[in-house]
C-alpha cells in the first residue's frame, strides 16, 4: 500500500489535534471524519490490517481542499498532505473512487484540461525567446489575463508563443492517478522542448510548482519564472506606468499554491505597492493563515458545496471592509471568486498593471 510510505505520518497524527481547527474540509462539514487527525487514524486502522478500504473513507480523502493548512499549523513539520495523497493512490488502485473524480480523470485524459473543453490545439512549436504557459483554467476561461499577459510581453520586446493547451498533470496526480499523470506530463514537456524556449512564464501557482519540483521534466538551461517576476521586474525598472484607473481599495488574497505550497507572500504585495491609484489592504487571516477559497479545478468538481462555502466567508470579509475588489495570483481562486457573482469582483495583479 501507498500508506505504508507515510506510516510515520500516520503514526503521529493519529492523535494529535494541533492542526483540527485549521482543516477547511472539516469546518465545512463539521464532521470530525474529515479532520486531519481522524483521517490519520482511520488510516491508521488500515495499515495495522484492522480492516480494509471502504465507500466512505474515498468520500472523506477525496473531499479534501488540498489547501496544505494542516501542514501550515503541524508544529511538529509533518507532510500531512502527503499522508492523503498516499490514501488517494491507495483508493483509486482498489477502484474506490467517486463518480466526478472518474469524470475528472476522463476529461484530463481526453480533453487535456480538468473542464471537458476540447478546444483547439494552437501551435506554440515555433522557436521563441520565452514560452508563456497559461494553465488549464486560463487557458479555457482566461482571456481578459491573456490579452495582458501577452500586452507585457509585447511591451517588453519579447519574442514569445503562448502555449495554450496541456495540463501539468498536477490534478492527476493530486487524485491519485499516478501513472496517468506522468503521461500528461510528458506530453506536455515535449511540447515545451519543441518551442526551444529559453524562458518559460508561468501564470498558474500550481503549475509553477510541478516545473519547478521536475514534475514536467524541461530542457536544461530552461529559466522557469512565475509571471508575477517578470511584472516585479517591469515596476522595479519603471518600465511601466502602472495602472491609471480612479483609487481602488484591493483585499489582498494569498491562495494555497502560491503561499504555502511555493512560500511566496510578498511579490504580489510588492507589485501592488508600485501601482498608483492602488490601496492594497489585508484579510484579518493573510499569509500562511489565509483561509482556503475552495476553489481548486478539484474542489470545484468534487465538493462544490465546500467551495462556494469558503469562497463566501473570504467574499463576505471583502465586502465588509469596503473594498472594490479582491487580487488573486491564482487563477483558480480569481474565476472561482468571479463565478459567484456577489459584486465583489477578483483580479489578477496584470489587470491592474495594465488597465
Amino acid at each position: 500500500m501507498f500508506i505504508e510510505e507515510t506510516r510515520e505520518i500516520i503514526r503521529n497524527c493519529r492523535f494529535c489535534l494541533m492542526c483540527r481547527h485549521a482543516c477547511t474540509s472539516a469546518r465545512f462539514t463539521k464532521n470530525e471524519s474529515d479532520t486531519p487527525r481522524a483521517k490519520a487514524l482511520n488510516l491508521w486502522t488500515v495499515l495495522e490490517g484492522m480492516r480494509s478500504f471502504e465507500a466512505s473513507d474515498a468520500e472523506v480523502f477525496f473531499r479534501c481542499a488540498d489547501c496544505h493548512r494542516c501542514k501550515q499549523h503541524c508544529i511538529s513539520g509533518y507532510d500531512v498532505p502527503a499522508m492523503v495523497e498516499a490514501a488517494r493512490r491507495d483508493l483509486a488502485a482498489v477502484g474506490l473512487i467517486p463518480n466526478e473524480v472518474r469524470k475528472l480523470r476522463r476529461d484530463i485524459l481526453e480533453t487535456g484540461n480538468p473542464f471537458g473543453v476540447r478546444a483547439p490545439i494552437r501551435d506554440a512549436s515555433n522557436a521563441c525567446e520565452t514560452l508563456v504557459f497559461p494553465g488549464c483554467e486560463l487557458s479555457c476561461q482566461g482571456g481578459e489575463v491573456m490579452d495582458r499577459a501577452a500586452h507585457l510581453m509585447t511591451h517588453l520586446g519579447r519574442k514569445f508563443e503562448v502555449l495554450w493547451d496541456g495540463c501539468c498533470g498536477t490534478p492527476l496526480r493530486s487524485l491519485g492517478f499516478l501513472e496517468d499523470a506522468r503521461l500528461v506530463a510528458e506530453r506536455l514537456a515535449s511540447r515545451i522542448r519543441e518551442a526551444r524556449a529559453t524562458e518559460l512564464v508561468v501564470l498558474c501557482p500550481t503549475c509553477l510548482i510541478a516545473f519547478r519540483q521536475g514534475w514536467v521534466p524541461l530542457p536544461e538551461g530552461v529559466r522557469v519564472r512565475f509571471h508575477l517576476e517578470v511584472v516585479a521586474e517591469v515596476l522595479a525598472q519603471k518600465r511601466l506606468q502602472g495602472s491609471r484607473n480612479p483609487r481602488r481599495r484591493v483585499l489582498v488574497h494569498d491562495p494555497c499554491s502560491t503561499g504555502r505550497r511555493l512560500g511566496e507572500y510578498d511579490l504580489s504585495r510588492r507589485v501592488l505597492s508600485g501601482l498608483p491609484g492602488v490601496e492594497a489592504m489585508e484579510f484579518f487571516l493573510s499569509k500562511g493563515e489565509s483561509l482556503c477559497c475552495g476553489g481548486s479545478v478539484i474542489s470545484r468538481r468534487v465538493a462544490p458545496e465546500m467551495g462556494r462555502h469558503s469562497a463566501s466567508l473570504i467574499l463576505t470579509e471583502a465586502k465588509e471592509a469596503g473594498a472594490d475588489g479582491i487580487v488573486t495570483t491564482c487563477p483558480s481562486c480569481r474565476m472561482h471568486f468571479n463565478q459567484q457573482d456577489v459584486g465583489i469582483r477578483a483580479y489578477d495583479p496584470l489587470e491592474l498593471l495594465l488597465d
